[in-house]
């Protein structure tokens, strides 16, 4: 059986893809703070040039994203900066 994910939910693991293929590392091996600034607006950039991502749905990616980062925080408090750079 299949999942369907929402694509605001579908592009936020695709952040995660994508940090992973940035930073080389195992996505296995990935970490919240690894995920830069320059790495996350440039996968937001990405999302609208190579993707055709409609910019008047950012807002609605950005939230759903901003969500996950939160709940991340509730299991590692020791990322609590990396969420509040997300969250600007």
């Amino acid at each position: 059986m299949a999942i369907i994910l929402s694509p605001p939910i579908r592009d936020t693991f695709r952040l995660l893809f994508y940090a992973s293929r940035t930073e080389g590392k195992k996505l296995s091996k990935l970490k919240l703070a690894d995920i830069s600034q320059a790495v996350y607006c440039s996968f937001w950039k990405w999302t609208e040039t190579e993707r055709s991502n409609a910019i008047s749905t950012r807002n609605l990616r950005l939230a759903v994203a901003k969500i996950l980062f939160g709940l991340c925080s509730f299991d590692d408090t020791g990322i609590l900066g990396a969420v509040h750079r997300y969250n600007q």
